[in-house]
């Protein structure tokens, strides 16, 4: 469909402007779209083998029709005039290069790839945080398992769906995501009662993570240096995305290997609020 209405933005004179770098580097330009102001819409060949495209069209679509219908206006022999490559283009050139050159220096892991140091005081008080946070969450799920599944209104529902948010605020985006799968679970009107079983268990696995999660912290309040746990997902449960350079620290990063994929599936997974793949 994209390409589709890329070549129909063409037809339609929907160009507003059309411009090229100097050196051909560039091709930009603006589109009429839906509102007042013209979408800026760029295809960057500075890395001729992986173009960069970029649009200021809050569509999803990856390249979006702007973009591809830069492109068939290119093609098809419509002016281009020479202009300055434009000041954020050349700002988001700078960035994309330093994170290549960071990329370089991880990658050679010479003397330039200097160990993390710890912020003791941050540390402290992101754990302080999660700690307080845990309080809540076990207050909250020992109120919801006295008072029985089947006694869950919605004054009840907007109490965990507040907890929910609150969550964030701890730093327990883990939690956070698991509640929210909780509240998701007992919001299905009717048939709830089929859910009671899941929801069950959702509350065991909230439970457990609280115990262990609150003697995992203690511990790293008491040596802001321990290494995170890469073997378990702890971690991830308190909130933690895992960076590159910290798993190859660990020996969890493999290069050079080939990879079968024998299955896809997509699902949108609306208690972490993503579309994820598999």
């Amino acid at each position: 469909p994209a390409i589709k209405n890329g070549q129909g933005l063409v037809r339609k004179k929907s160009f507003i402007r059309l411009h090229t770098s100097e050196n051909g580097e560039l091709l930009f330009g603006q589109c009429a779209g839906s509102g007042k102001t013209p979408y800026e819409c760029s295809v960057d060949f500075i890395s001729p083998d992986n173009p960069v495209f970029r649009c200021t069209c809050p569509s999803r679509q990856f390249p979006c029709k702007h973009t591809l219908g830069l492109l068939y206006a290119y093609v098809e022999g419509q002016a281009f005039t020479p202009a300055p490559v434009p000041e954020d283009i050349s700002s988001k050139r700078e960035k994309a290069e330093k994170r290549e050159e960071n990329k370089a220096k991880q990658a050679a892991g010479g003397a330039e790839s200097k160990p993390k140091k710890v912020n003791k005081s941050a540390l402290k008080k992101k754990i302080n945080a999660q700690l307080e946070g845990l309080d809540l969450l076990e207050k909250l799920v020992l109120s919801l398992i006295r008072g029985g599944l089947s006694t869950i209104d919605s004054k009840t529902l907007k109490t965990v769906q507040e907890h929910v948010k609150q969550m964030g605020n701890y730093y327990l985006s883990g939690a956070q995501t698991q509640l929210r799968r909780f509240a998701l679970l007992l919001g299905k009107g009717e048939n709830r009662e089929e859910s009671y079983t899941y929801a069950m268990e959702q509350l065991t696995r909230l439970h457990a993570f609280i115990k262990k999660a609150r003697v995992y912290l203690t511990t790293r309040a008491e040596d802001p240096e321990l290494a995170l746990d890469h073997e378990s997902t702890i971690d991830e449960w308190l909130g933690h995305a895992w960076q590159l350079s910290e798993l190859k620290e660990y020996g969890l990063v493999k290069e050079s290997v080939e990879l079968l994929q024998l299955a896809f599936y997509s699902y949108d997974d609306p208690a972490r609020q993503e579309l994820v793949d598999l």
